[in-house]
Parts: structure tokens; C-alpha cells; sequence
């Protein structure tokens, strides 16, 4: 067996554990929202979070870890030594805050996205959070660059 034979390996292991894992959470929302509401009240995460955030002249809290390639930051929950999701860190800081996250899905159809005040994609300051629908997001997107 290859190297790349027994990390393929390791990582199936790894991503039927996270799914084990959250399995056994209440069922409500998407996987990584329930990793999200799982990791809000672990202590490790929550100082894992903490580590690394700095305030600049603005007041948002700017996350200085990984972040996607569209500029948001990324964080990792973990449990048991066990990724279970990489996630958005402004909707973990948003979660801390409000303990919860609003509903992915209203009536209409239309998602609730956590929208940054600020237009900073790193800031996780839950005061620049917001959750709005991602219609209202994008119009605000298009006010804010101009786009028609």
C-alpha cells in the first residue's frame, strides 16, 4: 500500500467518524451547522477561535488564520482530534454571540446569509454581523460595487 493509498484511507476513517459524530447531534440544519452549534459550547474550540484575532482601526476583529480563496475566514471544529467541518468563521463568531444561527431556509425560499456591516470577509466583530436574506446580501453587494 502507498503513502497516498494510506492517507486516502486514513481520511474515509476520519470523514465516517465527523459523520458518526454529528449524527448523534439534533438534527437541525446543515452538517456544519450543527458543527457549528456543537463547537460554540466546547471549550477547545473556543479558545482555538480566540487564538490569533487582532482589532484594527475600523473595530472589526480580524481573523488571522486560514481563510477561503473568496477571502473568508475558515475555521476548523474539531472533536475527539476530529475535524467535523470547516466553516465560515464569521458564522462561528455569530453563533457565539447569539448562541444559535437563524434558520438556513425562510418561506419565500430564500436563504439567511450572515452578512458583514462592515465589508470586511475576515472580520468576525459579531456587532458587524448580521443575518439577512442573501437577496437583500446581494443587493447590498451591488449598492456597495457599483454593480447594476
Amino acid at each position: 500500500m502507498t503513502n497516498k493509498d494510506n492517507q486516502a484511507e486514513y481520511n474515509a476513517k476520519r470523514r465516517i467518524k465527523a459523520k458518526e459524530f454529528l449524527s448523534k447531534l439534533p438534527q437541525v440544519g446543515s452538517a456544519k451547522d450543527r458543527a457549528i452549534l456543537w463547537g460554540i459550547n466546547d471549550v477547545k474550540n473556543r479558545e482555538r477561535f480566540a487564538q490569533g484575532l487582532s482589532i484594527n482601526e475600523d473595530g472589526c476583529i480580524e481573523w488571522n488564520a486560514s481563510t477561503y480563496h473568496n477571502g473568508y475566514g475558515v475555521f476548523n471544529i474539531i472533536a475527539d482530534g476530529t475535524n467535523l467541518a470547516a466553516v465560515k468563521a464569521h458564522r462561528f463568531a455569530y453563533a457565539l454571540k447569539h448562541g444559535t444561527l437563524p434558520n438556513s431556509i425562510i418561506t419565500n425560499s430564500d436563504t439567511i446569509v450572515i452578512h458583514h456591516t462592515c465589508e470586511n470577509r475576515i472580520c468576525v466583530n459579531p456587532e458587524h454581523l448580521e443575518a439577512i436574506t442573501s437577496a437583500e446580501n446581494l443587493s447590498m453587494q451591488k449598492k456597495t460595487k457599483g454593480v447594476k
